[in-house]
Parts: C-alpha cells; sequence; structure tokens
C-alpha cells in the first residue's frame, strides 16, 4: 500500500493522476481478498492512515469496513482485529468529515456484531475530548494520541463534568460496551465505574449492582472496585 501510493504522488503524468482516485480502495479490497479477517488488522491500518491524505476515497473505504464486519458475522476481540479498524475509521471520520458523520458511522457499526473493543474504547475518547475541548479536531487528535498530554488529556477530559448531552452519548457507549463485552472484562466494568464517580450525579453505585450480576467472576470484580473506586 505504502509503495503504491508513493508512486501514486511521485507520477508526473496527468494520466496516472487522474486514474489515481479509488486505486488505494481498490488495493484494498485485493489485499482482503488474500488476506485473512483475523489477520487483516495492519492492512486496515495502513489504509486508514493513507486514506488521510485522500480524503474522498473515505466514504468507499467505511462502506467496505461495514461489508468486512458483515461478513465477520462474530464478536471481535477485546483488542485489536476489526476493532482496531474500526477505530481507525471513527477516529479519521470524525476529523475529516465530522462528529456527526462519525457518529453516523458509530450507529451503524452497532447494528452489526460487534467488531471489537477498541472501537468502544474510542468512542468515549472523542465524546470525551470533544465535550472537554469543544472541538471536534481536538478530540480525534486526542483519541489518535497526537495531541499534548496523550493518555493523560483523555483522563483529564473524562474526569471533567460533560455536559448533559455528552454524558448521555458516553453512557450510551459504555452500555453498549458492556453488553457486547462485560460478562469476562471486570476493567471494562471498573473503568465505567471511575467515569461515573468522575461525573458525580448518579454515583458509580448502580454500575457495581449491574456489574456483580454481569461478569463470570464477581469476586474479582468487587476485589477491584473495592480498591479502585472504593466501598459501595
Amino acid at each position: 500500500l505504502q509503495q503504491e501510493a508513493a508512486a501514486n504522488n511521485n507520477s508526473s503524468s496527468n494520466s496516472s493522476r487522474a486514474a489515481a482516485p479509488g486505486q488505494l480502495l481498490a488495493l484494498v479490497k485485493q489485499g482482503l481478498q488474500q488476506v485473512p479477517t483475523a489477520e487483516a488488522e495492519a492492512l486496515w491500518r495502513q489504509a486508514f492512515e493513507l486514506c488521510s491524505s485522500s480524503p474522498g476515497e473515505l466514504p468507499p473505504l467505511q462502506q467496505l469496513l461495514l461489508s468486512a464486519v458483515t461478513r465477520a458475522a462474530a464478536k471481535g476481540p477485546v483488542q485489536g482485529g476489526l476493532g482496531a479498524a474500526a477505530s481507525a475509521c471513527l477516529q479519521l471520520t470524525w476529523r475529516l468529515q465530522g462528529a456527526d458523520v462519525a457518529r453516523g458511522v458509530w450507529r451503524k457499526l452497532l447494528l452489526l456484531p460487534p467488531a471489537g473493543g477498541d472501537m468502544f474504547a474510542v468512542m468515549v475518547q472523542l465524546e470525551t475530548s470533544a465535550a472537554a475541548t469543544g472541538t471536534a479536531a481536538a478530540a480525534a487528535a486526542a483519541a489518535a494520541g497526537t495531541a499534548p498530554g496523550g493518555a493523560d488529556e483523555e483522563e483529564e477530559a473524562t474526569a471533567q463534568q460533560l455536559p448533559a448531552a455528552a454524558l448521555s452519548r458516553v453512557r450510551a457507549v459504555y452500555d453498549a460496551w458492556v453488553a457486547a463485552y462485560g460478562s469476562a472484562d471486570v476493567e471494562l466494568w471498573v473503568r465505567y465505574a471511575l467515569f461515573e464517580q468522575a461525573q458525580g450525579r448518579r454515583g458509580p453505585g448502580a454500575v457495581y449492582w449491574r456489574a456483580v450480576k454481569a461478569v463470570e467472576d464477581p469476586d474479582a470484580f468487587i476485589q477491584q472496585y473495592r480498591s479502585r473506586v472504593g466501598l459501595v
């Protein structure tokens, strides 16, 4: 992909430049036909990275990702896999096309089998950072780890009390996240509880009781909760 992109960028031929639109997408399709879905994460990441300089190819690449998630027809891993591809897609869409378009892609992803935990994590980052900074560009940069402060800035944004609309959106992401992965992911529930504790409106108690009923190992969750969040 990188070699093809370099060839397109260096070409001085008008005909080559005219043929460049769509070549990235064609190349991705060709690669995805040869690489198993479970092993295609690097290819997806590379595609969205190159697409940042060819924004016109982003919509068809979004559709290609949605088709890939549909074909997978199974829940993705907690980290990596198609979830990482969806994460890269949401970040780039938010940055190039804006929050509303990114939320539209997110809603389409929610209608499919969960692509992976990474897509939920990045959506929390995008929504909390946008609410804290007031700009979609800063949110996308923070989620990509390129904004000043990186992960620390994300934690700071999460700790701030969010406006009601933003709070509702973040809660909806967490609720979908725990529905998909909460049975085996104690850390996810603790993270959700810490978020609610930081918001200070209804507190983490409701998250605690939901988690105790949902996780496969409630004792492990209770231990983590008490050491990091506090007593109920």
